[in-house]
């Protein structure tokens, strides 16, 4: 299967949008069936098959001559510490080995593919909106499922005991506060390049329901990145 720049694009802006989905798939399987093997990481590491098609077939970029074999090393030293890990521990479990190592290597493949799609020139800036645009739709997909949990009484609380807070259907809180956290100047980003005139305000109301989230989730992380990227933002235009 050949994987060229721009079939890998459409693909990952894909993949972005559906975090949100594949996040409450595991959850919701976690919760019911009491699984470790979720939609989620099935997904997730048949994405990174494709990001390794990629990185190895599919773009022209300068660092790839640094990244391939950077890879190629680590890829051995999992390999030589899996097989020692074989005959060294009294119980192996072969599964639970496998999903370690997925997890650990998800995002160093997923660094190396967003590395190589970003330096390479063609359409950068065009690839870059694509993405925040992307990334945008995925936050607001967490906010209104965020909204109808709560609404439905169907959400989790962040904390166990007493303090307020929502993680919705999301299976960790502080790890949903840090996506919005993060994700939230990048949002702002995308409606301030989008927004031409005030006409345009609807552009703002992904940031609006990210802005109430980062509340509803009850954590300090999302709440002041969320209040001190606002102050930058509105400072930086002023």
């Amino acid at each position: 299967m050949t994987m060229n720049q721009e079939m890998y694009k459409k693909l990952l802006l894909l993949f972005i949008i559906v975090q949100p989905v594949l996040d409450i798939l595991t959850f919701f399987s976690i919760r019911q069936l009491d699984s470790s093997l979720t939609v989620g990481i099935i997904v997730r590491v048949l994405f990174m098959g494709l990001s390794l098609l990629f990185i190895f077939f599919g773009n022209s970029s300068t660092y790839k001559k640094y990244v391939i074999p950077y890879l190629l090393i680590l890829f051995a030293a999992v390999g030589i510490g899996l097989v020692y890990n074989f005959f060294d521990k009294p119980v192996f479990e072969p599964f639970l080995e496998l999903q370690f190592l997925a997890k650990t290597l998800y995002f160093i493949v997923m660094f190396c593919a967003y590395l190589l799609l970003f330096t390479n020139k063609d359409r950068m800036n065009e690839t870059k909106l694509d993405i925040l645009k992307s990334l945008t739709i995925a936050m607001l997909i967490i906010s209104l499922t965020m909204f109808v949990s709560i609404l439905t009484g169907t959400a989790s609380n962040t904390y166990e005991y007493g303090k307020f807070g929502f993680k919705g259907w999301f299976f960790s809180g502080n790890e949903i506060s840090s996506i919005v956290a993060v994700s939230f100047p990048l949002v702002y980003l995308y409606s301030l390049k989008k927004m031409e005139s005030f006409k345009q305000w609807y552009y703002f109301i992904p940031v609006l329901f990210l802005a109430i989230v980062s509340i509803l989730i009850g954590t300090k992380v999302s709440y002041f990145a969320v209040l001190g990227a606002s102050i930058i933002i509105v400072f930086s235009y002023v």
